[in-house]
């Protein structure tokens, strides 16, 4: 036809087009890794630096070069064994394999998760079947470019630009635009007065109440939690309804007892239909972030909803690189299939790193009413040496449970916990200066643990199963932006999900009656004295799988004998506990068989709650089992 180019029906060198697949190929590759970066980028809760959004941006293209690399071998061997098309045909489809199949590394898995998570199958019909019309769309457009581009290499036409060259400098411009937008994220709106107070929420992981010297233990000295403690409200008899992380701290920022939320394990979910505090406090204009040390809290707990920046990305060299696909399905493959206890790194990170990190965002955002949340792993199991070097290693006992543990070996191990809890504390104390002058105004201030640990009591050695006191009562510190309240010491029993309403009524919001937290601030004023009873649940081993034990904290008065009772059931061993704290606050004499009536009571109670129950959280994965179990979480 007279207006077809001259090189329209020219036969190409096959030589020359199926080695071109490669190269054509790795330029769509990169491009796709241009791309899952602006994804990454939008969706992730990071808060990067634009140097950190850049490296993270150009080993996102690395990857999706990489990958595009294996998928055009592939796509160049079938080409070239192929037969009855002409080379470019058959280099056109060779790189429409290659779009098709980068395509559908990235769409099919949000297409599973549609249907499994959701069970929208239209939409997840939708994910699937792009990546055909991708592949058709590429192979259909390159035959003509492949022609007219090998076409002008033949002819040695150099003064176009080659399509890796295009594909490397759009990349790039891709990468330095959306790290420019990723690291100019604004937090907060306004809604929120710059009168208004800051809000700091520290928890501290397996952090036993009586290893807080301010408690009256002299297990450990904790001079910054205690003077910390000087300026506020300690509450004498704080419990944790469920003495794992997860569960925890999921009623800690929703105010709902766990057995209500369906988080029942450090495996599950937390539902998107739940309100959390800070999305109460982000929907008031707080800028809200979220800095935590352990994989058992990541995002996907469901315990990042509400906060803007959530940092829970352990990668040591690079940030953010769990969010690229082929980094994370590295990661999960050696959660699955190597030992993870070697790569304890990649699951937590330790304090320094952590409290650092919420330090530089408080320098660039804490000018502005914000809701800060920092976790502490230090006390959690594997103990380490602080002072001098290790007499044991715990590590390597873990590893090799059960173990038969001797006096020496329980002492010299309880000595490394209060290690751990004295150089948390340290740590806290820098903190915490640096904070307050970065700051610059006062604080709300609430430290708390999500549980204890047991340390051989009860012959229970180094976790926190079970439903005793050294687990469940967990150390709580309220300090008023206001300055020190009417009493600074409650003895009443509170619990972890009155946090929720107490910060409500603090900064002067609305506090949610639909929910079962209580506020503390009449406690704080004199107003209210008789405590609230809490539900307790508990797990007897790594997972609530192998047998979960139930309880009640029943709270009259101050804890006085005959005051305070705790109830523990154990229904796969048909055994039941009756303890009168007040009498009796280390659990060593079971009342149960003289109190039958109250046992009964008691197991009428439990009932009661259960019946209440949500259905269970979504199930981790199987790699996400791994990794938890290398936490010492499941087995």
């Amino acid at each position: 036809m007279a207006n077809e180019p001259p090189w329209a029906e020219e036969e190409i060198d096959p030589k020359v087009s199926m080695r071109a697949i490669v190269r054509r190929g790795f330029g769509l590759g990169l491009l796709a890794g241009a791309g899952e970066f602006v994804a990454v980028s939008v969706s992730s809760k990071l808060d990067l630096g634009f140097d950190e959004a850049l490296v993270l941006g150009l080993v996102s293209v690395a990857c999706g070069g990489l990958l595009a690399l294996v998928f055009s071998v592939v796509a160049a061997t079938g080409a070239h064994f192929s037969r009855g098309a002409d080379p470019s045909r058959r280099c056109a489809r060779a790189l429409g394999f290659v779009a098709g199949a980068l395509a559908a590394w990235h769409l099919w898995p949000a297409g599973a998760s549609l249907v499994s998570e959701a069970g929208r199958f239209p939409s997840a019909i939708a994910f699937f079947a792009m990546p055909l019309g991708v592949a058709g769309v590429v192979a259909l457009n390159a035959r003509y470019w492949v022609r007219r581009a090998d076409h002008q290499e033949q002819e040695g036409q150099g003064a176009t630009l080659s399509w890796l060259a295009l594909s490397v400098g759009l990349s790039s411009l891709v990468v330095l635009i959306a790290a420019g937008v990723a690291s100019g994220a604004q937090y907060g709106s306004q809604r929120a007065l710059d009168t208004d107070p800051p809000v700091l929420l520290i928890t501290v992981d397996t952090l036993r109440r009586d290893h807080v010297s301010v408690y009256g233990g002299d297990f450990a000295q904790t001079p910054a939690i205690d003077e910390l403690a000087s300026e506020g409200v300690v509450f004498d008899n704080a419990v944790t309804p469920f003495p794992e992380t997860a569960p925890a701290h999921a009623a800690i920022f929703t105010g709902t007892h766990p057995v209500r939320t369906g988080v029942l394990s450090n495996g599950h979910a937390l539902p998107g239909r739940y309100l959390t505090l800070a999305e109460r406090l982000a929907a008031e204009g707080y800028a809200t972030s979220a800095f935590v040390s352990s994989f058992a809290v990541d995002s996907r707990t469901g315990l990042d909803q509400g906060f803007q920046a959530y940092d829970d990305d352990f990668f040591p060299l690079v940030r953010g690189l769990s969010g690229i696909r082929l980094a994370e399905l590295g990661l999960r493959a050696l959660m699955r299939f190597g030992d993870p206890l070697k790569y304890r790194s990649l699951l937590e990170r330790e304090g320094e790193q952590t409290l650092g990190r919420a330090l530089g965002w408080l320098r660039d955002h804490g000018q502005r009413p914000f809701f800060m949340w920092v976790h502490l792993f230090e006390p959690h199991a594997p103990y380490e040496a602080h002072i001098g070097p290790s007499v044991v290693d715990h590590r390597s006992i873990l590893a090799d449970e059960p173990t038969a543990y001797s006096p020496e070996l329980t002492a010299q191990l309880r000595g490394l916990y209060a290690q751990e809890v004295e150089h948390t504390d340290r740590l806290l104390g820098d903190f915490l200066d640096a904070a307050r002058q970065t700051v610059g105004r006062p604080m709300t201030i609430i430290f708390t643990a999500d549980h204890g640990e047991m340390l051989g009591e009860h012959g229970v050695y180094f976790n926190h199963h079970g439903l005793f006191d050294e687990t469940v009562r967990v150390p709580l510190i309220i300090v008023p932006h206001g300055g020190q309240p009417l009493h600074t010491k409650v003895a009443a029993q509170v619990r972890l999900m009155d946090i929720t309403n107490t910060v409500l009524a603090l900064l002067g919001l609305d506090q949610d009656s639909d929910i079962e937290s209580g506020n503390l601030t009449a406690f704080m004023e004199g107003t209210q004295s008789r405590g609230y009873a809490s539900f307790l649940m508990g797990r007897t081993g790594r997972s609530v799988e192998r047998g979960t034990v139930f309880g009640y904290r029943a709270a009259k008065g101050d804890g006085r004998p005959g005051e305070m009772l705790k109830f523990i059931w154990n229904p796969g061993l048909n055994q039941s506990w009756l303890y009168d704290l007040g009498a009796d606050w280390a659990e060593t004499a079971d009342i149960s068989l003289s109190q039958a009536t109250v046992v009964k009571a008691m197991q009428a109670r439990v009932r009661r709650e259960l019946g209440t129950a949500a259905p269970e959280g979504e199930e981790a994965d199987a790699e996400q089992q791994a990794a938890l179990e290398a936490l010492g979480y499941l087995q």
